[in-house]
């Protein structure tokens, strides 16, 4: 459902996601930076950023993590990396360069919307394609993480 508006008279709810107190996040960051900081500088509303970055008009810290090193590695490094005619991935060194990976454990329990499932997307209105959508449609999947907001006051964020 790319370049859609979200719902203008939504009556569902997002469904909630309940992440556990002691649950490992993983997160590949810069090696100059902690593990556990968050971002705090919106990005332009239409250009650059990430999927669900602040924009000026929709300011809060963001944080990205994964459930397994695996899944924190893949989206930070191998995102836009596109495969070769023989269908591998090769990630150049430089990417990897200044970065770690640190895994860091949630102190408390940490209700989130949910978006892991079609059911999950399917409440909002949505589907994969909000989850999936490439870097030319972070400034709409960034509109839509600034109305689940909106929607979804009780959450800390989005899984």
């Amino acid at each position: 459902m790319p370049h859609i508006a979200p719902p203008a008279h939504y009556d569902g709810d997002p469904r909630r996601y309940l992440l556990r107190r002691g649950t490992c996040l993983w997160r590949v960051h810069a090696s100059g930076r902690p593990p556990w900081a968050f971002n705090q500088h919106p990005v332009d509303a239409l250009f650059g950023g990430a999927r669900f970055d602040a924009t000026p008009a929709h300011e809060y810290p963001f944080y990205y993590a994964g459930l397994d090193e695996e899944t924190a590695l893949a989206e930070v490094l191998l995102r836009d990396v596109a495969p070769d005619d023989h269908g591998t991935r090769v990630l150049p060194r430089v990417a990897a360069q200044d970065r770690r990976i640190s895994g860091l454990a949630v102190t408390s329990d940490l209700t989130l919307v949910s978006l892991i499932s079609g059911a999950d997307l399917g409440a909002i209105g949505q589907d994969a394609w909000l989850v999936t959508a490439g870097a030319g449609e972070y400034a709409q999947t960034r509109g839509w993480a600034h109305w689940l907001r909106g929607q979804a006051e009780w959450a800390c964020g989005l899984a």
